[in-house]
């Protein structure tokens, strides 16, 4: 691998870790939930750069970032927030699970226990935490009744962005790591 791979895989994982680590801890605000659309614009774009894949891959995953972007900044006016956000949320997560999957295979293939293939086994674990949540918030955006927090409905429609954000991210890897406490569970909508 060369500096230039290494280097996109490095910057992948450290803006993973702030997002997931460091956003979720923000007081709800303005500028919070734009610190979390500026983290997920610069994780589509290095996600994109970091697959090690053939030009046509790369160029691929900047155009599907550079459709998406925009929507999730809510740039195009004419379109509903509801049908941006559904939209959103949905082709984000796609992006990152295919993502995830292309840094997975291009580690698999090497066979070696590199710096490399360790930024990429853990961004890729990582990416699949994300979309998984971003997937959450999506359900609980579009149905307020389809999660339940202690058997409480959790009425997303006055939880902000950022709240739903940090509760999903913890939904989404006690899940991964399979240790599922049932406190955050999905309900029948």
């Amino acid at each position: 691998p060369t500096s230039r791979d290494r280097n996109y895989l490095l910057i992948l994982l450290v803006v993973l870790v702030f997002i997931l680590l460091v956003i979720p801890l923000l007081p709800e605000s303005t500028a919070s939930r734009n610190f979390l659309k500026l983290g997920v614009t610069i994780l589509m774009l290095v996600a994109a750069n970091a697959t090690e894949r053939p030009k046509v891959v790369l160029f691929a995953g900047l155009a599907a970032a550079g459709l998406v972007i925009p929507l999730d900044w809510h740039l195009v006016p004419f379109v509903s927030a509801v049908w941006v956000g559904t939209f959103v949320w949905i082709f984000e997560s796609a992006f990152f699970f295919t993502m995830a999957a292309l840094i997975l295979v291009s580690v698999v293939r090497k066979h070696l226990a590199t710096a490399n293939s360790i930024y990429g086994a853990i961004s890729a674990y990582l990416l699949i935490g994300l979309a998984w949540t971003l997937l959450y918030v999506g359900t609980a955006r579009s149905n307020g009744d389809s999660w339940a927090i202690d058997g409480l409905p959790m009425l997303s429609d006055g939880v902000g962005e950022i709240h739903l954000f940090s509760q999903f991210v913890y939904f989404s890897f006690v899940t991964m790591s399979t240790l599922g406490y049932g406190d955050l569970v999905p309900q029948a909508p």
